[in-house]
């Protein structure tokens, strides 16, 4: 994909402990043809005189997601939830509250096994930019479980269908083994 000067885009962290992140930046210019200096918005140099500015690959690259307007998340909905100067993907595991002004979500974070409540405001649907088009994972989803397949694990985008059971259910779970042994 081809990139133009000045055009709002966001870079995929990929390095250790960042896997998982996409930070907005600014094209400033073609380097080759497969990468770009880029001028991040939320993150600066080391001694925070100016924005940091790097060279990254074109696969490191995606579009700035289009806004996707959500009444509420679900449990196990992929999100990505505004933290650290970008955006995190992970999963709802959990909500608290009513109606979108007060709701707030726990959201798992399946790389460092993390998890963090955030509100409804600091989240926003995953999308995936595959050949060239936007795809909503919450939609993708929801069509993979009523068709009946299983989804599985295939890279850093690909939806990863962790279930976070209720602690009724946790506790049953535990009671039911410790009658094992």
């Amino acid at each position: 994909m081809t990139f133009k000067r000045g055009e709002l885009v966001e870079i995929c962290g990929k390095d250790e402990g960042f896997e998982g992140s996409y930070y907005p930046a600014t094209i400033i210019s073609k380097v080759s043809t497969n990468s770009f200096i880029v001028q991040y918005n939320t993150l600066l140099k080391d001694d925070e005189s100016a924005p940091l500015r790097e060279i990254i690959y074109a696969t490191e690259i995606r579009p700035t997601p289009p806004d996707v307007d959500v009444t509420e998340f679900k449990v196990a909905d992929q999100v990505e939830a505004w933290a650290n100067d970008g955006w995190w993907l992970g999963k709802v595991k959990d909500r608290y509250g009513r109606g979108r002004a007060n709701l707030d979500y726990c959201v798992y974070f399946e790389n460092s096994r993390e998890e963090a409540w955030f509100h409804a405001s600091e989240l926003r649907v995953h999308q995936e930019w595959v050949n060239g088009k936007w795809v909503d994972c919450c939609k993708k989803e929801d069509d993979e479980r009523s068709s009946g397949r299983l989804i599985g694990g295939g890279g850093l985008d690909a939806p990863l269908l962790l279930e976070f059971p209720s602690t009724s259910m946790r506790r049953e779970r535990q009671r039911r083994r410790r009658k094992r042994f």
